[in-house]
This record gives structure tokens, C-alpha cells and sequence, in this order.
């Protein structure tokens, strides 16, 4: 074999490598935030709210769309973050039905009509400048609550300890995106998620404010494997467990969760 066939080949194969890898990030992507297909999920226009529809454009100059329940500055401010294949508007009923505090609920980059494409970097970024925007722009100074639900528990954990917290709830919770991905699909799992791990276990190392936790005893999309070893991670505080006898999606709109959600909140 020549050299110029030898050199021909290994460039060959560095290009399937490279493309094999582009692919490989491409479904894993699309695995851990399968909202980002708008055909995916509900568009914003199915929840039918206009009044509280509203746009925050962050400093990359990307829209962010969703909504946000105004009840005055003496009220507590509630920012709920979805699942990843949930337009975050699935909890406007949570809002509406709460007129003693304010709620706050967008859709990630490339969720329904947030424009962008999401990554934990840049979900994160956009959420605590939400938030800090609300406070100055908005004069919003009363204590606020972060609740995330499933992948958005891993967002809220990480919002956290980086906005003025005063209280966080986590519904289906894990402990990392990782070893969730990792007891689906084993090591090639851990490998899709190693640039969008949500490692709440670390961050909850750093809390020191009430958190409250949610969890199905049949959840069978975040085992309890997963948020036991979250549990297990808090150094600071003791987060007060809740569980149901339900799976992953049956809990938010769970009669029980909805009554059990308005009492532990500030």
C-alpha cells in the first residue's frame, strides 16, 4: 500500500470519527431536550393566556417567551422550570389558581416560541438573568421560590446557588443527568450527557435554604435510585421528603401533589 493510500485512509477515517461523534451529539441532544422539536410539544398558543404572555430577551440578544403572573411586590415570586419535553405552560393552572403570589414560567431556548437552541449553559445563564431582570426591572424584592420538575429540578438546582434563594422545591428530582442517562443505556448513556450533566448532587452540597421534594415511589423515569442519591447529597439542610404511589408524569397533576404544593410554599 502507498503512502498517499495510507495517508488517504487515515483521513478517511478521522472524518468518520469526527462525523460519527457530530452524529452521536446530535441524538444525544435530541434525547435530553426533545422539546426543542416544536412539533414536540404544545405550542404557547394551547394554553390560551395572552394577558400574561410575555418576552424577555436575554444578552445574546435571544427572545425567551412565556409567562408571568404579576400579583405586586409584597408577593412571593414562583419560577417553575418544565421537563424536557414539556412546554412550561402545562403549569399555568398552578398560576392561576394562586393569586396570593407570582409566578414566573419560560420556555427554554428552542421550546415552543422561545427562539435558540438549548444547552445547560446556556438554560442556566438565561434563567438567572430572568430572574435578576424580574427583580430590578419589575422591583420584585419579596423572597422567592425556584421549583423544577424533572429536568427542570436540575436547572432550579443549579439556578439556586447562583440568584438569591429563599426557598427550593424539586419535583421527580435527580442526583445528575448523567447516572440517569447512565441506568437507561449504561456507559454510552453517561458519555450523551457529559456536556449537559446537571449535577445536583454537587450543588446541593451548597444549600442552605428549605427544600422541599416531590417524588413518585413507581417513577420509572428518574428512579428513586436517582433521587435517594440526591437526598443523600445535602450537607446543609434536610430536605423534606413527599412521595406518591405514582410515575414520573402522573405527579404534577396529582389532586394530592397540587394540595400538597400550595401548602409548603412561602
Amino acid at each position: 500500500m502507498s503512502m498517499k493510500t495510507k495517508l488517504t485512509l487515515s483521513f478517511c477515517c478521522i472524518l468518520g470519527v469526527i462525523g460519527s461523534f457530530s452524529l452521536f451529539s446530535c441524538v444525544s441532544k435530541s434525547l435530553i431536550y426533545p422539546g426543542a422539536n416544536v412539533k414536540a410539544i404544545p405550542s404557547d398558543k394551547s394554553f390560551n393566556d395572552e394577558a400574561h404572555y410575555t418576552t424577555f430577551q436575554v444578552s445574546d440578544g435571544t427572545k425567551l417567551r412565556g409567562w408571568f403572573y404579576n400579583r405586586g411586590k409584597k408577593a412571593p415570586l414562583v419560577v417553575m422550570y418544565g421537563g424536557n419535553g414539556m412546554n412550561v405552560g402545562s403549569f399555568i393552572n398552578l398560576a392561576k389558581s394562586d393569586v396570593n403570589r407570582s409566578y414566573l414560567m419560560m420556555n427554554y431556548r428552542g421550546y415552543a416560541s422561545s427562539e435558540g437552541s438549548p444547552s445547560e449553559k446556556k438554560i442556566v445563564d438565561d434563567a438567572c438573568q430572568i430572574i435578576h431582570s424580574v427583580r430590578k426591572d419589575l422591583d420584585h424584592q419579596s423572597s422567592i421560590v425556584l421549583v423544577g420538575f424533572s429536568l427542570g429540578s436540575g436547572v432550579a438546582s443549579q439556578v439556586s446557588t447562583k440568584v438569591p434563594t429563599d426557598q427550593l422545591v424539586l419535583i421527580c428530582p435527580f442526583d445528575s443527568l448523567k447516572n440517569v442517562a447512565k441506568d437507561f443505556a449504561g456507559s454510552i448513556g453517561s458519555v450523551a450527557a457529559m456536556s449537559d450533566e446537571y449535577d445536583s448532587a454537587e450543588q446541593a452540597k451548597l444549600m442552605k435554604f428549605p427544600v422541599t421534594i416531590f417524588m413518585g415511589t413507581h417513577d420509572g423515569i428518574v428512579t428513586n435510585k436517582r433521587t435517594n442519591q440526591l437526598i443523600r447529597s445535602f450537607q446543609h439542610v434536610k430536605p423534606t421528603v413527599i412521595s406518591y404511589p405514582l410515575g414520573h408524569n402522573d405527579v404534577i397533576g396529582h389532586p394530592q401533589f397540587i394540595s400538597d404544593f400550595y401548602k409548603i410554599l412561602f
